[in-house]
């Protein structure tokens, strides 16, 4: 397999063990001009991460993995960005972990418009999804 060892700077890994969830925030992502990328079917979060080279690590706080150190470690090693993401009660049992590996926390709320609002206010917008309505 034929990879370069550069960060994709356009590219967004999303780990997390709920299907719905993931393409939610996948969509949110790509909206802001990213492109989401999740592990691979049998694929572990590290062996993913090595793969997609992402510019930023989104790990849902309730996947098991989400306190794996070999995730949270490989994604500062990579240089991506890493958050921790999920529900408030999520957030408060995760606070230890994120501040030891210096990884935010997002609590994420129910609506779709303000799910959209906290990421592009946490990954710099790529393009501006407004112009396209304008076009």
């Amino acid at each position: 397999m034929n990879e370069t060892p550069d960060r994709r700077a356009d590219a967004v890994a999303i780990v997390s063990p709920d299907p719905l969830l993931a393409a939610l925030v996948g969509a949110a992502v790509e909206v802001i001009g990213y492109r989401a990328e999740f592990p691979r079917r049998d694929e572990s979060p590290v062996d993913a991460l090595r793969r997609i080279r992402p510019a930023f690590l989104l790990i849902d706080c309730e996947n098991p993995s989400a306190t794996d150190e070999a995730l949270l470690g490989r994604g500062l090693m990579t240089g991506a960005r890493s958050f921790l993401f999920g529900s408030a009660e999520c957030a408060d049992r995760m606070g230890a972990l994120a501040v030891r590996f210096d990884v935010e926390l997002v609590v994420l709320p129910a609506d779709v418009d303000a799910l959209y609002d906290v990421l592009s206010r946490r990954l710099p917008p790529r393009r501006d999804p407004r112009e396209e309505l304008q076009e």
